[in-house]
């Protein structure tokens, strides 16, 4: 049973690894160019750099109080990437497949969920008679909470759409449409001027 508990020589270097792989990844993600998402993932990067030490930390603080080696935790976490890989090969999660899919959805954690809430599969979005560019500029009211995605009203027709950014919007709100993303109208609240005061 030796091999199956907590060993400080080998379980600290495989998570200082690990650490060191997804900063590398986090920080080429910030800056990639592929990415369609609007947000500045630069400002985003320090706070998924401290949420992936905190995530690890925990990790190597619950195999130690278990006395179970990391890499069994590993096994397991690859186990659940493999189930999602290849249940869920048609969404953005599961295009990654195998261990890619648990490091999407960390990475994903880390930096606030861009992709999957800010900017889902422009495939899951809501057809509708109406051209979402003919939106941009137009008022909308919402008709359900947008945290960050919700819907919204105009010319009382209903979109499916995502706060331009990130924030939080509660129903009946007065919104503008500033941004189209993968299909989506992106809306920023209205401020009247009694609540600017």
């Amino acid at each position: 049973m030796e091999r199956f508990s907590f060993a400080t020589h080998i379980d600290i270097p495989l998570v200082i690894a690990l650490l060191g792989v997804f900063l590398f990844h986090f920080r080429r993600y910030s800056v990639s160019t592929k990415t369609e998402s609007t947000l500045d993932l630069q400002q985003r990067l320090p706070a998924a750099n401290v949420r992936i030490v905190i995530f690890l930390v925990l990790l190597v603080s619950v195999c130690w109080f278990l006395d179970v080696a990391l890499w069994i935790i590993l096994a397991v976490i690859f186990a659940v990437g493999c189930v999602i890989g290849l249940v869920d090969s048609d969404t953005p999660l599961g295009r990654f497949g195998m261990l890619g899919s648990v490091g999407f959805l960390i990475r994903e954690c880390c930096f606030g969920f861009p992709e999957l809430i800010l900017h889902p599969d422009p495939d899951s979005s809501e057809s509708s008679t109406q051209s979402v560019d003919e939106l941009l500029g137009r008022h909308a009211l919402t008709l359900s909470p947008l945290r960050p995605s919700g819907d919204i009203e105009v010319d009382g027709l209903s979109f499916s759409a995502v706060s331009a950014t990130g924030e939080w919007i509660e129903k009946g709100a007065t919104v503008n449409v500033t941004d189209i993303r993968n299909g989506r109208p992106a809306v920023s609240p209205i401020i009247t001027e009694s609540e600017s005061k």
